[in-house]
């Protein structure tokens, strides 16, 4: 079973990650630019932050400029201390950084390292639905996806593969809140 998934990470996953990471970030830069001076920006900004770290734990040549780069760079020092619990950059909630330490299969191959430490931020750091602020971040998320085929169909391809060897998310992602954004705001909805 863990050299199955092992292979399926190395030579499917990996780069699967990468593309909707790039894709993602590229998405949500356009509706930063898009919602500045709104109040929207900052969940636009939090999600630019969210998907240049993934990004850039998967590929050390990305660059975050401008005005998210100190946030990214803090998120990246924790994550590559891996010590303890610290406040999230992002969510401004406690995170486990520790978590991020690369063990069993993962440990001591470089790709692998990166795609579990990719792999971990984008399933610890949760958008709850507790903060209005932190909805329209998952509202956004949902939108960026909407409003891109391919980082969809990729998106679906990694859940699909990762539900069913780990389980299905805990947490309302894409699938529970897509529903949400056409009965509240229809088919026609825009960023602005």
């Amino acid at each position: 079973f863990d050299h199955l998934l092992e292979n399926i990470e190395k030579e499917y996953l990996l780069e699967k990650l990468k593309e909707l990471s790039v894709r993602m970030t590229e998405g949500s830069r356009a509706q930063y630019e898009a919602l500045a001076g709104s109040e929207w920006e900052e969940a636009a900004k939090r999600n630019l932050i969210f998907f240049s770290v993934g990004t850039k734990l998967l590929d050390d040549s990305f660059l975050a400029e401008g005005p998210i780069e100190p946030a990214v760079s803090a998120e990246l020092a924790k994550i590559e201390r891996a010590e303890g619990i610290e406040l999230s950059e992002v969510t401004g909630k406690e995170e486990d950084y520790s978590q991020y330490q690369p063990r069993g299969h993962y440990e001591g191959e470089e790709a692998l390292e990166r795609y579990f430490k990719a792999m971990m931020w984008y399933g610890r750091i949760h958008f709850e639905q507790k903060e209005e602020t932190l909805d329209r971040s998952a509202l956004l998320i949902t939108k960026a996806l909407a409003d891109d085929a391919d980082a969809l169909r990729l998106w679906k391809r990694i859940y699909a593969v990762t539900s069913f060897f780990a389980g299905t998310s805990d947490d309302a992602g894409v699938c529970e809140y897509a529903p949400v954004l056409e009965e509240v705001y229809g088919r026609e909805l825009t960023v602005k």
